[in-house]
C-alpha cells in the first residue's frame, strides 16, 4: 500500500497471484483485470519456469478458482 502512494497515474498495476482465491479484502483495489491463458499453456509455462512435475502443477491448478468463475 505504501508503494501505491507514489503512483501519480490514474491506473496502477498490482500483481497479486491468487487474488480471487484470497479471503482477505484489499480496500485499495477498485477494479480487477484478469489475464488468462488456456490451461495447457499455463501448465507448459509453469513446467518450463519451475521444472516441476506435472502432478504437482495439476494440484496447484486444481486449487485455483475454475476458469469459468474467474472470467
Amino acid at each position: 500500500n505504501q508503494l501505491l502512494a507514489f503512483s501519480k497515474s490514474p491506473y496502477t498495476v498490482l500483481v497479486v497471484p491468487l487474488l480471487l482465491e484470497s479471503t482477505e479484502e484489499i480496500p485499495f483495489i477498485k477494479r480487477v483485470l484478469v489475464v488468462d491463458a488456456p490451461q495447457d499453456m499455463q501448465i507448459a509455462r509453469t513446467q518450463k519456469r519451475d521444472s516441476a512435475e506435472i502432478s504437482i502443477i495439476n494440484k496447484i491448478v486444481s486449487a485455483q478458482i475454475p476458469r469459468d468463475q474467474r472470467l
